[in-house]
């Protein structure tokens, strides 16, 4: 368990990360068809996806229903190819118990 527990706020300009996780306007909200995006500062929020792993669940929760990703792929972006290094997260979708295949 990685225990990060943050509030995610719409967008992803500096006011907003310095107090929450942001979802990227444009991206698909959690349960939506589409990619989820979420941004954080290293340091703070997203500090323990140091040691996030392929096979481990994220789960988002809303205020209306819990959504499981597992993860399929992380990277490290380069510090000196952009302002900031960056972990890259890619999960998929799990289904909820039940569910008929997607």
């Amino acid at each position: 368990m990685l225990g990060v527990a943050a509030v995610i706020v719409q967008g992803t300009g500096a006011g907003a990360l310095r107090h929450a996780v942001g979802h990227s306007i444009g991206s698909a909200l959690p349960g939506q068809p589409g990619n989820v995006v979420l941004a954080g500062h290293r340091d703070t929020f997203f500090r323990p996806l140091r040691n996030i792993r392929e096979g481990q669940v994220i789960t988002l929760q809303t205020s209306t229903a819990s959504f499981r990703y597992r993860v399929q792929t992380t990277a490290q972006r380069d510090a000196r190819r952009s302002r900031a290094g960056a972990r890259i997260v890619r999960a998929g979708r799990v289904a909820p118990p039940g569910s008929p295949p997607r």
